[in-house]
């Protein structure tokens, strides 16, 4: 199953190297509350939580709460071998 979240409140930090390779975790900032979250932009990743990504810490930034929403849910297809 596959599922990207958008973080609604708090600030997370996420390990993203599953995806992207990139070694140092990167953090996630509470996306605005004036319909500006744009999930396929690289201005929206800043919020997004994906699939394959491991949170290693929640809280961070001085709040100890973290919400998200669920914004992409399905399935991958299997890969021929």
């Amino acid at each position: 199953m596959i599922d990207n979240l958008c973080c609604t409140a708090g600030v997370c930090v996420c390990n993203e190297s599953n995806l992207t390779g990139e070694a140092m975790p990167v953090q996630k900032y509470q996306a605005p509350e004036k319909g500006r979250y744009e999930p396929d932009t690289s201005r929206g990743a800043r919020h997004t939580l994906f699939s394959g990504t491991e949170v290693l810490q929640a809280g961070a930034g001085g709040t100890s709460e973290v919400k998200a929403i669920v914004t992409a849910t399905g399935s991958a297809p299997v890969p021929e071998l």
